[in-house]
């Protein structure tokens, strides 16, 4: 549904996008015991389709979920960061999970490459097709601290440079 051609893409609140995809995960996140720590900055625009965005917020953030609770970790935590760098939005999501094997670091956006036995392998491949392909960003993962961390790297329309 969200490579659905019909849908005509425009400026978007990244911010916007974000709490969507939160809001999504709200009970989710409250059920699994997992703090979610944000500092979102508003007004910053991207161009192409907020619901595109908000899916690749989803996937990071349901894997993030499925790797606190994997790891049995007490205090969960998700921390999400927007901000301004020149003329990038960049977003970054960090967790405790326990972060990602560096043996399969570089494989996580492969088409169905998963290490869930649940698993499709879709997720973390439509999240860097979404981001590369769709919105002409960056989207880079590493391991950070007790966790994994994602960083988003968009390009703000045309509207907000000026």
């Amino acid at each position: 549904d969200f490579f659905r051609p019909d849908r005509e893409p425009g400026d978007f609140d990244l911010d916007r996008a974000v709490e969507d995809a939160l809001f999504v995960m709200e009970a989710s996140l409250r059920d699994n015991h997992i703090a979610v720590v944000k500092n979102l900055a508003s007004g910053l625009k991207a161009y192409g389709h907020s619901n595109q965005f908000a899916q690749v917020v989803l996937n990071i953030l349901s894997n993030a979920k499925e790797a606190i609770a994997q790891c049995k970790v007490q205090d969960g935590r998700i921390e999400i960061s927007l901000v301004r760098c020149g003329e990038w939005g960049m977003l970054s999501i960090q967790d405790n999970g326990g972060g990602i094997p560096e043996d399969i670091l570089a494989k996580i956006y492969d088409p169905y490459f998963t290490t869930k036995e649940q698993g499709s392998g879709i997720g973390l491949y439509m999240t860097k097709t979404i981001i590369e392909r769709n919105l002409h960003g960056e989207v880079s993962a590493s391991n950070r601290g007790n966790g994994a961390l994602f960083t988003l790297s968009i390009p703000l329309s045309s509207l907000e440079n000026a």
